[in-house]
């Protein structure tokens, strides 16, 4: 099965905060917030947040800010464009608790990291309700798409791999990077 996730965004099409996307060299002409496929829902966060202080984190008013922001993200984000939308929404956060507060997400398995994404790290929000569940993702090279895979048969290779290296894996992500149909 193959969940159509979001389109990752570019610095050019973030530029302005609810400005157009200006779709890349070769990307159809949909903008990507326009796009139906693209979009994840998004929530105010309480969830993430009671998530975190059942697991005996402290959740302050300013870290609470930036998962307001990364749970109302509809799409794959930059740390940078995540930074411009807390700065907007809560001037008095610094860059360093958005930073931080990403870092945390991701080791509680909020968020995935892409790398395969043009130029900086994007992150994208796991399912909530499989938060321990292995995340594989189809990643299009030209129009920034992001596709996750739930295909049983990808888990079963990955852990047969590691097992025939006697390797006991605590999670897996897996980037595979080219061109979608659309592209």
């Amino acid at each position: 099965m193959v969940r159509q996730a979001l389109h990752a965004t570019s610095a050019v099409q973030f530029a302005q905060r609810g400005g157009p996307a200006i779709a890349p060299v070769g990307a159809s002409a949909v903008a990507a917030e326009d796009c139906e496929r693209c979009s994840v829902p998004v929530t105010d966060g309480r969830a993430i947040v009671r998530a975190l202080r059942i697991a005996g984190h402290v959740v302050t008013p300013p870290r609470e800010a930036v998962i307001q922001a990364v749970a109302a993200q509809p799409r794959p984000f930059t740390a940078g464009r995540l930074c411009a939308v807390v700065a907007e929404r809560s001037p008095s956060v610094g860059r360093a608790t958005v930073f931080r507060t990403l870092e945390l997400l991701e080791e509680a398995r909020v968020l995935d990291r892409l790398h395969a994404v043009r130029g900086d790290a994007s992150y994208v929000a796991r399912d909530p309700d499989y938060p321990d569940k292995p995340h594989h993702y189809l990643v299009c090279t030209v129009c920034d798409g992001v596709t996750e895979v739930d295909d049983p048969r990808l888990v079963a290779l990955l852990q047969s791999v590691a097992s025939g290296q006697a390797f006991r894996p605590d999670g897996a992500l897996v980037e595979i990077v080219g061109r979608c149909q659309s592209c």
